[in-house]
């Protein structure tokens, strides 16, 4: 490739992303002079600016009052009807000089739609970006600044609550911010009011990370070597640490939380190590894993969020290194290109190879790690390894911090010691590997080979053996982790499980069925085997139900949220609904008291007067087969009907009871010709769904835009009979599986060029499939439920044979879900009445005679409380171990095991006796 220091006019660039597109490569290491390397700078920058229309698809450049250190993008984004702009949020700090007073900032950025018309070859000297966006005047703009305490060294937004922002201060502490209860503007000579100051720290420091598992649960690290652990879940205004971890022996520049393991956290130093925290372990303020990573200091580290076993660092040698946390004994690659200190690295949230570095040498490169290897020409290599994708050069100055956009892929921003931020988008062409030909591009004749999701995720993994995807032990080599093993696995409660239901209960009428010995023995026994039970009876049977990500909290209570949805019979209405439920905080209740009259747990009955309250009601166009919520935005909910459309409702637009009869969903999607059940939104794509019905299509749509009425953008035929449920790949966009009653799983990989065929074709079971659920905490695994009374287990790397089945139910299994919180613990809801709770970490364990009559040693806990068939169950997102569950009985049952039975701690002599009556 042409060296772009080479022509002072704008010169061909390659289309390839086989290539790194580099911004210039002068090499100012060699200019001692400050002046000309000055003026070498700004040599670079205008040849930069020249040739932005060829490199970039966006740029935006805005000019700040002062430095920021930290770039952060909020979750959320919104677009108006008519509008030819999105609008996005973006977090920043203020590095001022003298006695200025410091600010948090949040912007408001509007970034160009899809359809919006840029000519790219059209460039604007005075706004410094490509022409035809100019319409939205104000671009970027400041909306809230809040007062800080010196600079803002980092500032970072809690994942479950964007409003919930920490930052770094000067002093050593920590502040968090409600951003929410901040006016625009701060009161004239009003000082810094954090909502929360967190303490432990002596030093300042950059090391900063939410906890992703856990909500309102943080760590720092810091220049006095110490990482502290804080929960400011109903702490006061000034907050201790849990716990300070001690291993590094100088400065702490960076810590981040484990993105598929709960407990699981890393930090990086000065002392040029990585450590590895596992806070499961007896011996958890020691490290579990210490590396010599780097050569020189340590700056920064970035967990993959679509692999469990990869983690990269960046250091002052700059380096970015990579490495498998199966076996940390060597990396497993270097990424050689920086010149100077690499300060941050980020992994791309929407593409599963892509790696983002920032440097002092004011580059961003964007690495791809499928080119790892890949044969290079003598011309091509002069501008970096095959892996090197892109190199952002618009910077005149060190780059402190970047961010990718998690709405729009390939957006990203980045801010700099020279005031400004960039907001950028590298040419389609380069990340697309197209092979078109222009005026200003050479083509690109290789033809890249195809990677598949079901192969070994990267080149550079070729050589590692996986263990079993079924293995609940931590992302670690064994001999590294043995210490941390023998703690991380809960104690199945093999005797405190019902027995399965007899045949002849079948049989039984609900009424008849209340007064069996079966219920009376359950009820009498729930003090022993849970922790809470709440039992609400419905007006009408709910075919579904989904826990609602947002809580709050009140007085001795939390507030959750619960969708559901009505089975009505004859003409009477069908609603979407919407309900509050009250949950105790820290276990306010007493156990062994239940309440005969409510069938709950005594002594919360005073707390909240009435746990279960529903608040919203939509009409619906018949009985709400299924109701689930977009993971983005969980104000749009999509519901099936049973007349074959596909309803999407804006719930925050409705009021809390309909004003008359009619049904107006904001959307129909059309395509279907049957009704059907399965429904699943993209978790990686916001607006985007699919959906399989009885006429054996699945459907796919993107309501972005879209009318009142919307086609589907594809229709996927693979099935010959009824498709019983679709769900996305938790891990890789673009993978979708598919169950149905012709007994098969289809994988669906929609960047193949034959992405209407199916990838993978498996016989799955000997009867129909109705469920499946990919699991969220290890990307090889899927687990399938059908009429055959099982649940297997499948391996996506190897889907000859399934891994494992998982046998106890009587009856056709209806729903299954991975536990948000624990990754081998997998629920599932039967016509037998049950619900199951399986512990994969338990396959295999050796059982007394006497306990293998309850079922195998996977089987952690049955709930037994319906006394009819159980339809559909959650999770509790924030709250583990609770579970809400709907039944043909009309009965909503809120509930959590004892927490013995999962932490296997000592029983009582009245929970043997429950055990032995169960039995």
């Amino acid at each position: 490739m042409a060296d772009a220091s080479e022509h002072p006019e704008p010169t061909p660039v390659p289309a390839a992303a086989s290539a790194p597109v580099p911004a210039v490569a002068v090499d100012v290491a060699a200019v001692n002079d400050a002046a000309m390397q000055e003026k070498l700078i700004n040599e670079e920058y205008k040849i930069w600016k020249k040739n932005t229309p060829f490199l970039y698809d966006l740029v935006m450049t805005h000019a700040l009052e002062w430095p920021s250190l930290s770039v952060q993008w909020l979750p959320n984004s919104h677009t108006s009807a008519g509008d030819d702009f999105s609008v996005h949020k973006l977090l920043l700090g203020t590095h001022t000089s003298g006695a200025e007073q410091n600010h948090l900032m949040v912007a408001e950025v509007r970034l160009p739609l899809e359809d919006t018309e840029i000519d790219a070859r059209k460039y604007d000297e005075e706004s410094q970006e490509p022409g035809g966006f100019g319409g939205v005047s104000g671009k970027v703009d400041i909306k809230i600044r809040i007062n800080h305490d010196g600079e803002v060294n980092r500032a970072r937004y809690m994942p479950s609550d964007e409003m919930i922002v920490a930052t770094k201060t000067p002093h050593a502490e920590v502040h968090v911010f409600d951003i929410s209860k901040r006016p625009s503007q701060p009161e004239e000579n009003s000082g810094s009011d954090p909502d929360f100051r967190l303490l432990g720290h002596s030093k300042e420091g950059y090391g900063l990370c939410w906890d992703p598992h856990e909500p309102f649960h943080l760590i720092s690290g810091s220049d006095d070597a110490i990482i502290c652990e804080w929960d400011i879940r109903n702490a006061g205004k000034t907050v201790q640490p849990l716990h300070k971890y001690s291993g590094h022996s100088d400065v702490i520049e960076d810590v981040a939380w484990h993105m598929h393991h709960t407990k699981i956290f890393g930090s990086v130093g000065d002392d040029k190590k990585l450590l590895i925290w596992d806070m499961r372990s007896e011996s958890y303020d020691k490290p579990a894993t210490t590396v010599y990573a780097h050569t020189a200091e340590v700056n920064c580290l970035a967990f993959s969020p679509f692999s469990e076993y990869l983690v990269a660092t960046g250091s002052a040698d700059k380096h970015v290194n990579l490495w498998d946390m199966r076996n940390m004994k060597a990396k497993l690659h270097s990424f050689e290109g920086h010149n100077d200190e690499v300060y941050q690295i980020q992994w791309s949230p929407h593409n599963e190879t892509i790696l983002g570095s920032c440097s002092a040498d004011r580059r961003v490169h964007v690495w791809d790690l499928s080119k790892i290897g890949d044969e290079q020409s003598p011309e091509d290599a002069e501008d970096g390894p095959p892996e090197l994708l892109f190199i952002h050069g618009g910077h005149t100055s060190k780059i402190s911090d970047f961010s990718w956009n998690p709405n729009d892929a390939w957006v990203v921003a980045s801010v700099a010691e020279d005031n400004v931020l960039q907001i950028w988008q590298m040419a389609e062409n380069i990340y697309n590997e197209e092979d078109e030909e222009t005026e200003q591009a050479e083509v690109a004749e290789e033809d890249l080979e195809p990677k598949h999701v079901f192969a070994l995720l990267y080149r550079v993994d070729k050589g590692v053996d996986h263990p079993k995807a079924m293995s609940r032990s931590p992302a670690f080599s064994p001999s590294e982790m043995t210490d941390v093993a023998e703690h991380t696995d809960p104690v199945p409660m093999e005797d405190e499980t019902p027995a399965a239901p007899d045949a002849a209960d079948e049989e039984e009428e609900p009424d008849t069925r209340l007064e069996s010995d079966e219920y009376r023995t359950w009820k009498k026994n729930t003090p022993f085997l849970y922790d809470l039970v709440i039992t609400h009876s419905l007006d009408w049977p709910s075919l579904t139900v989904q826990w609602l990500s947002s809580s709050t909290t009140e007085s001795d209570f939390s507030v959750s949220e619960l969708l559901l949805g009505t089975n009505t019979s004859g003409v009477e209405q069908n609603q979407l609904l919407q309900a509050k439920v009250g949950l105790p905080i820290d276990k306010k209740r007493d156990a062994p008291k239940l309440n005969e009259d409510t069938q709950e747990l005594g002594d919360y009955n005073n707390a909240v007067q009435r746990k279960v309250k529903t608040s919203l009601r939509i009409n619906h166009d018949g009985e709400v087969n299924r109701a689930r919520c977009m993971p983005s935005d969980e104000f749009f909910v999509a519901t099936k009907t049973p007349q074959a459309e596909v309803h999407v409702f804006d719930v925050s637009k409705r009021k809390s009871e309909p004003e008359d009869s009619s049904c107006e969903p904001d959307f129909c999607l059309l395509g279907h010709d049957k009704e059907g059940y399965g429904l699943c939104w993209d978790p990686h794509e916001k607006f985007h769904l699919v959906s399989g019905s009885d006429d054996a299509i699945i459907c796919e749509w993107d309501i972005r835009n879209a009318n009142k009425n919307v086609q589907p953008l594809h229709k996927y035929i693979g099935h010959s009979d009824v498709i019983g449920d679709v769900a996305w790949h938790r891990h890789h966009p673009k993978i979708f599986g598919s169950v149905g009653d012709d007994k098969k799983m289809l994988l669906w990989d929609t960047r193949s060029e034959s992405y209407n065929k199916p990838a993978a074709n498996v016989e799955a079971h000997s009867a129909e499939v109705n469920c499946l659920a990919f699991s969220p905490s290890n990307e090889y695994l899927v687990a399938t439920g059908s009429s055959d009374k099982v649940v297997n287990l499948w391996d996506l790397r190897s889907l000859k044979t399934k891994l494992h089945s998982l046998e106890g139910h009587g009856d056709d299994i209806y729903q299954i879900q991975w536990s948000p919180h624990h990754e081998g613990v997998l629920g599932s809801c039967s016509a037998d009445r049950r619900l199951h709770i399986w512990d994969l970490s338990k396959i295999g364990e050796e059982q007394a005679a006497e306990d293998s009559q309850d079922g195998p040693p996977e089987l952690l806990f049955i709930h037994a409380g319906h006394t009819s068939k159980v339809l559909d169950f959650s999770w509790h997102p924030t709250e583990p171990w609770v579970v809400a569950s709907v039944a043909e009985d009309n009965i909503l049952h809120i509930w959590q095991m004892a927490e013995h039975i999962y932490n296997g701690e000592e029983e009582t002599e009245q929970q043997e006796i429950a055990e032995d009556e169960l039995e």
